[in-house]
């Protein structure tokens, strides 16, 4: 988090831009999407760092965010998701002039 931004970092390698999505929906940022395995012809693995099938990652954004400002950016296997913070609205009791 900056002064005026909420950044998100997350290492999706292995996958290009168009196998996942990001929402914003409600204050909630969702990151999903499917990686595959690699078909390579018959492999019998022992073990693999990488996981694969569906993901979905939910973040509740603890402040109020611009939804129109929302930039994300895959490059190398990560991506990174900026979201402009809004100014905090005005709280407490507030008169309304009556016509």
């Amino acid at each position: 988090e900056t002064d005026t931004d909420l950044v998100v970092h997350m290492d999706i390698a292995g996958m290009s831009a168009e196998d996942f999505t990001v929402e914003f929906n409600e204050g909630i940022l969702t990151i999903s999407g499917e990686r595959t395995a690699r078909r390579e012809g018959k492999r019998h693995y022992h073990a693999m760092e990488v996981q694969v099938g569906p993901f979905e990652r939910r973040f509740r954004v603890p402040v109020q965010v611009d939804p129109a400002s929302i930039r994300a950016n895959y490059e190398h296997g990560f991506l990174e998701v900026r979201l402009v913070k809004q100014a905090p609205r005005a709280s407490g009791a507030q008169s309304v002039k009556v016509t």
